[in-house]
Order: C-alpha cells, then sequence, then structure tokens
C-alpha cells in the first residue's frame, strides 16, 4: 500500500476516534484552533483558512425565492458510494431550484436500493451503458452521460438547464434568475447555429492553458448545451496519470486536446469557430461565446480530489509563474469592456512547462 494511502487511513481513524470523543462540533473547533496557530505562531509562507458547508438538506435554509418555468438539472456522473449524498444535493436543489426537472444520469448498476429514494424526490434516473473508449482523461464517460440527460430534459419539455456533477453541488438560492439576467444582458452578438451564450464557472478557467474551461458546471439554452455536448467520442484511452506521466507545456496539453479542452474546441470548430492554441483566440472565444462566473456566486462545493476550497485554477497574485492563474468573472467583465488587447498574451507562456506533480488533469 502506498505511502499516502497508509497516512490517510491513520488520519481517518484519528478523526472517527475524536469524533466519538469530544463530537462533531468540537472537532470542527480544533481544526479551527489549529488553523489560529498556524496563522499566528507557526510564521509559514502561507495563512490557512478553511469553510464549513452543511451535509444534509434539513440544515440549508432559504428565504425567497424566485420560482422560474421550464428550467432543468442535470447531474451526470457515477454515485456508486456516494449515493445518500447525490440524495441530499437533490433534496437541496428541490428547495433552491423550485419547479426544476432533475435528471440524474449515472451508470448502470449504481443508483441500487437508492432507486425508490431518488424516485421519491421525483428524479428521471438514467442508467447509460459505459462507452468501451474511455477517451483521454476519461471524457467520454462525460460526453455519454451529459448528451443523454440534455436529451431527456428535452423530452421532459425544459427549454434552460444546468450541467452538473455528481461529486459537485450548489448551495447559492436564485441561481436562475441571476444567470437568466445575466444571459439577456449579455446576449450572443451574431447568433448562428449557438442561439445564446453558455455560463460556466471560473473554477478551473486558466488564463494561460488556452481553451481549459469548466465543464463541470454549465447553464443556458437546452438546445446550446446539447449543441455543445453532441460531440464524437475521443477515440483515444488514456487516463490523466498516464498522460501526466512525461512533462508536458501548456501549448501541448492544448492542442493535445485533453480533457474539457476537447469538448470546447470540438463545439468551437463545431460552431465555425477559431479554437487555435493562441491567446487571442482563446479570449476570443470566451468573450464571445461565454459568460464566466465566480464560483462564490453560486456556493459551489467540489468534493473530489481535495479538501481544498481552490485548486486547480488559483488566484492570479498567488502564481509566480503563471501556470494555473484563475481567469475570474472580473478578468471576463474586464474582458467586455474593454477588448483582449488589455491582457497579456504572450506567446512564449505556451512553453511553461507542466507535470502532474504539480496538478491534476482532469
Amino acid at each position: 500500500m502506498p505511502k499516502s494511502r497508509i497516512f490517510e487511513k491513520l488520519i481517518f481513524f484519528a478523526i472517527v476516534l475524536l469524533k466519538r470523543l469530544v463530537g462533531e462540533v468540537f472537532l470542527f473547533r480544533i481544526v479551527d484552533r489549529i488553523g489560529i496557530v498556524f496563522n499566528s505562531r507557526i510564521q509559514g509562507r502561507s495563512y490557512f483558512t478553511h469553510h464549513e458547508r452543511p451535509r444534509l438538506a434539513g440544515d440549508v435554509f432559504y428565504d425567497e425565492v424566485l420560482a422560474i418555468k421550464d428550467i432543468g438539472i442535470v447531474i451526470q456522473g457515477p454515485i456508486d458510494g456516494i449515493q445518500e449524498m447525490v440524495l441530499e444535493t437533490v433534496a437541496i436543489y428541490r428547495k433552491s431550484v423550485p419547479g426544476c426537472k432533475i435528471v440524474l444520469s449515472t451508470w448502470r448498476n449504481e443508483v441500487g436500493k437508492f432507486r425508490i429514494n431518488f424516485e421519491n424526490l421525483n428524479v428521471h434516473i438514467l442508467e447509460n451503458d459505459k462507452p468501451s473508449i474511455s477517451g483521454g482523461n476519461n471524457i467520454n464517460f462525460q460526453i455519454v452521460s451529459t448528451i443523454n440527460g440534455l436529451r431527456k430534459l428535452g423530452e421532459l419539455g425544459v427549454k434552460y438547464a444546468f450541467k452538473t456533477r455528481t461529486d459537485q453541488r450548489f448551495y447559492a438560492p436564485n441561481t436562475v434568475p441571476y444567470f437568466m439576467i445575466l444571459l439577456k444582458r449579455y446576449p450572443l452578438l451574431k447568433p448562428g447555429l449557438q442561439k445564446e451564450r453558455i455560463i460556466e464557472l471560473s473554477l478551473n478557467v486558466l488564463r494561460y492553458r488556452p481553451y481549459s474551461m469548466c465543464d463541470m458546471f454549465q447553464f443556458g439554452l437546452l438546445a446550446d448545451l446539447i449543441l455543445f455536448w453532441n460531440q464524437d467520442l475521443d477515440s483515444r484511452s488514456f487516463s490523466a496519470a498516464q498522460y501526466s506521466k512525461e512533462p508536458y507545456t501548456l501549448r501541448k496539453i492544448s492542442e493535445d486536446d485533453i480533457a474539457e479542452i476537447y469538448i470546447h474546441r470540438k463545439f468551437l470548430r463545431g460552431i465555425g469557430v477559431s479554437s487555435e492554441v493562441d491567446y487571442e483566440s482563446y479570449y476570443t472565444a470566451l468573450k464571445e461565446h461565454f459568460i464566466i462566473v465566480d464560483k462564490e456566486m453560486v456556493d459551489l462545493v467540489w468534493l473530489k480530489y481535495s479538501s481544498q476550497e481552490y485548486r486547480i485554477a488559483y488566484n492570479p497574485i498567488f502564481d509566480k509563474d503563471r501556470k494555473y492563474a484563475r481567469f475570474s468573472q472580473k478578468d471576463w467583465e474586464i474582458l467586455q469592456e474593454y477588448g483582449i488587447s488589455i491582457f497579456q498574451m504572450k506567446d512564449e507562456w505556451l512553453n511553461i512547462r507542466e507535470h502532474s506533480n504539480d496538478i491534476l488533469v482532469i
């Protein structure tokens, strides 16, 4: 067993023991005190902060929530081992997006005994067959479960939709009316195959890795989301770990169409828009075809890989070599007002090297 797994198990048993001895509330106080001591006395290179969110829908409370018709949510991905979390996520969406249609698009034999629980929450369940070829970084799994879920929403009469993942959850109320305001405020300048902009989170939108954007969470006109996800499957088959065995540059990972880059470039090419691996094409696509919103606006939590509040894309003022500098909502609004020329677009930055030890490629 790898040392990291042994260490993880030791931490698990220690936390379980502490929780039994002192209770969950006091355990979080211990975590908070550790942070206070670290920040005030250890004098390290960073400050430590933490953030807590309710696990259960019964502990989430809202004031007025506007109900808007013809809204749907696709929750796509595996649920084996996280069925109870996904059930609570659905219960939260029943409060925060009242009246919406919800489709759980997962894999065969994963729903199991929880089927009746999902059906009691009026969830439409799709149990898909897994694709025979995974695609680069398993992108084909996401394509299959997403497009099937979106098509199901179409059958249910939905007009606007969220695309979300089973291992993510957004808490913020009135997200739909806020997003509808943004779509009205920023209409697509030249509608064609795409009719309206697609909203994505800045969660993993990188400034200097072209087309590394947020395919994990989207909102838009259902027809546009179907257009986005109705792509040929990736004929390749390799995992993130396999791709990352050798160092690669920002240019190479973009040109290789890895994961979210694959689906974004395919979409742009399909609507006749440049997807060249250069900053002018990338920023133009961001400016004219998408809306970027910070994850704080929807209060998104993501439980995969790490418990860090921010990962993959970081605050650019904390990123000396710029590899993982985030493109934020503020950047996107500045882009609308002042154009792409306000941003530094140094072609040599595309030759910055990345490695799997630095970041997980998803």
